[in-house]
């Protein structure tokens, strides 16, 4: 599981092709899924959120997150989800759920009894649970399935269009498979706790001979810290026989903590909700429906858009916050810095803040941000004359 410092809003939905309400050519028998969840809605773009309480219990909402080997949570977030926090425990925890399975759980009071290390509280739903099922993610449709492995198993290949069967590698309950950057085959964990594409770690490009120069550097963390990264593009990246061109990926220099397995490198949401996925953990089997026609993009905007303005900007409270600025592109042109702020004025809809800032920044003005020097928050007119 990948965490990054806020989140990006999206200004432009994925829009589905006929791949879309295209049924699978195996179809699962409805006596083999043992439950059904929906995506629920969150504060941070691309997470699988589900709430696995019973009926009529305390909501118990977690991240579905197959890059974690187990489940876990920040002490916080246990507590607000009625978790009897015991620091010295030894055993795990556990806590009924909605699929008749009980869940299994550690809270993580290693380095604080009330907050993570990090800072951002989570409770993971991992492979611990997760690989007793093959799990259905239907990312157009927004929706989990968990599917009894004894009455449904993903076929060893398909030969309908749209759709793939791949090999998996399981490995401490972690999905691994092969991805392919431009043209060269990369060893990487599938991780829906991850909101990118795919990040490599310099071991790993190293091996796949994959050298780009540094567009920009990424504010990127996980759950032990701050990783050093940087945001490249390939002109290709290909999942089975699904090819995506170009592809933004964040590029680890110094690795990601082992938060990639052995490889250091995973997939993750930007890439997957481009399909329906079957993950059959006992068989190590991953089935692929591609959803849609669309091309990869950055935290839910389109790639273009975000390479065209070379704004890199997550909206809080009072404005839009630039992460980083792309060189050579509009927004450096117009003299925007990592660390401004644009203010929302009035009370319009975020995206649509955001939607004036862009059209601003590819105009070249004008644009007013806040600029922090020496602890002094300053306002800053671009693009006038």
């Amino acid at each position: 599981m990948s965490k990054r410092r806020g989140s990006l809003v999206a200004i432009a939905a994925v829009s589905l092709s006929s791949f879309a309400g295209a049924e699978p050519s195996a179809d699962v028998p409805p006596a083999a899924v043992v439950g059904e969840l929906p995506f629920l809605e969150s504060k941070e773009l691309n997470r699988v959120i589900v709430d696995l309480a019973p009926a009529g219990s305390r909501p118990f909402r977690m991240l579905l997150d197959t890059g974690a080997e187990g489940s876990v949570m920040t002490p916080l977030y246990a507590r607000e989800l009625g978790v009897n926090v015991r620091r010295a425990r030894e055993e795990p925890y556990q806590r009924a759920t909605v699929l008749g399975r009980e869940l299994q759980f550690w809270v993580d009071t290693q380095s604080s009894e009330s907050a993570s290390r990090t800072g951002w509280e989570y409770g993971l739903l991992g492979g611990n649970f997760l690989a007793n099922y093959v799990v259905e993610l239907d990312f157009p449709h927004r929706k989990v399935r968990f599917i009894d492995p004894d009455q449904f198993q993903v076929p060893k290949s398909v030969d309908a269009p749209g759709e793939a069967v791949l090999p998996l590698r399981v490995a401490g309950n972690r999905p691994f498979l092969d991805v392919q950057v431009e043209g060269k085959t990369a060893d990487v964990l599938l991780d829906t706790g991850a909101p990118l594409t795919l990040s490599l770690s310099g071991a790993s490009a190293r091996r796949a001979h994959f050298e780009k120069p540094p567009l920009s550097p990424l504010a990127a963390a996980g759950v032990l810290g701050k990783i050093e990264a940087y945001l490249v593009e390939a002109d290709e990246l290909k999942l089975g026989p699904f090819a995506f061109a170009p592809a933004p990926i964040e590029l680890a220099p110094h690795g990601n903590y082992n938060q990639g397995g052995s490889t250091d490198s995973f997939i993750g949401y930007e890439l997957l909700q481009h399909f329906r996925v079957r993950l059959d953990y006992p068989r190590q089997r991953i089935w692929l429906q591609r959803a849609d026609t669309e091309p990869l993009g950055w935290f839910g905007r389109p790639w273009a858009v975000v390479r065209r303005t070379g704004l890199l900007a997550e909206v809080g409270e009072h404005g839009i916050e630039v992460d980083a600025v792309l060189p050579d592109s509009a927004a450096s042109k117009l003299g925007v810095l990592p660390g401004d702020e644009i203010e929302f004025h009035g009370d319009p809809p975020r995206d649509q803040a955001l939607e004036e800032a862009l059209a601003a920044i590819e105009a070249g003005g004008p644009l007013t941000v806040v600029r922090v020097a020496n602890d002094q928050p300053t306002q800053v007119k671009l693009g006038t004359k």
